[in-house]
């Protein structure tokens, strides 16, 4: 059922025509009527064959396109426990997805934590009149850490600020505090934490991140191991889009593919997380015509690196 509404997107960039042409695909895919009508079919089949393993894997696949998250997390646990391969998600971490979860082949489902109301209104407040009266330091990002010169508005469009200490000092003792369990729960190997780089990211009208991911290797010594995302700004949102993709990865051959992706809306006080090594993208924004600076999507993003010494 999900087969005929997702197409394959090979990681390659051929311009800006085609980038709207992927992500319009991607927008299809994530429509909430389709998707309801879809969950309604899975919940018909599920009603009708409650031990059916494969009605429980699409329903929570559906459940993560329309971001119910915590519905996904337990149709997961339904459909391990009926294939014999139960499943404890840590609900306190946020944990959504199982690891070590292959839909087809090579490629694995993204894991991933949400934490909603992460902050309180006190703090994401003061966070956003910072961020607000940062503006001037924000700069063009580049289109990867490796290529730190190199702008290309066909493949990013956001503005940074790289060393944001309100943000730094408010959040970073905050995820850290989560990463053992958080490490344990990715099933990731125990590795020896290094440095863990923050930023100011802001999206206005216009701004995307095509797919990509943020290590190209594991555990290495110095490579990226976990990305986090921090939502914050103005409600009711003033934009459309925005919202963050994660793709099933073949973490080998650096290849993703769009069965089964996840959307995360940027909801305010939201944090994401999840392994660095699947690849992600943002969607183009589109702001409303009243909208101003201040009403665009601002987030905190941070990398924990695997120490040099590794």
């Amino acid at each position: 059922m999900l087969g005929k509404l997702s197409a394959e997107i090979d990681a390659d960039h051929k311009g800006s025509a085609d980038i709207a042409a992927k992500f319009a695909s991607l927008r299809r895919q994530s429509d909430p009527e389709i998707n309801l009508r879809l969950l309604a079919s899975a919940d018909r089949m599920i009603d009708a064959a409650p031990e059916s393993p494969e009605s429980w894997k699409t329903k929570a696949a559906i459940e993560c396109r329309l971001g119910r998250f915590d519905a996904a997390r337990d149709s997961y646990q339904y459909y391990l426990a009926l294939i014999g391969r139960p499943w404890q998600a840590d609900m306190s971490a946020g944990i959504v997805t199982p690891p070590d979860f292959y839909n087809r082949a090579e490629f694995q489902l993204p894991t991933l934590a949400v934490l909603d109301d992460f902050l309180s209104t006190t703090q994401m407040e003061g966070l956003l009149a910072d961020a607000i009266s940062a503006a001037p330091l924000m700069r063009d990002a580049a289109i990867s850490a490796s290529e730190r010169d190199v702008l290309d508005f066909t493949k990013r469009r956001t503005s940074v600020v790289k060393k944001f200490t309100a943000g730094s000092d408010l959040l970073q003792h905050a995820v850290e505090a989560k990463l053992e369990r958080l490490r344990r729960s990715f099933h990731i190997a125990p590795f020896k934490i290094g440095k863990h780089s923050i930023k100011l990211t802001y999206h206005g009208d216009g701004g995307f991140f095509f797919p990509h991911r943020d290590s190209d290797e594991i555990l290495k010594p110095e490579s990226r191991v976990m990305t986090w995302l921090y939502y914050f700004g103005k409600t009711p949102r003033k934009y459309l889009g925005g919202d963050l993709f994660l793709f099933e990865t073949d973490t080998q051959r650096g290849r993703y593919a769009t069965p089964s992706f996840i959307k995360v809306e940027p909801l305010s006080n939201r944090l994401v997380i999840f392994p660095s090594w699947f690849f992600h993208a943002v969607s183009p924004l589109e702001m409303f015509p009243d909208a101003s600076f201040a009403d665009g999507r601002f987030a905190i993003s941070g990398h924990v690196h695997v120490h040099k010494n590794a």
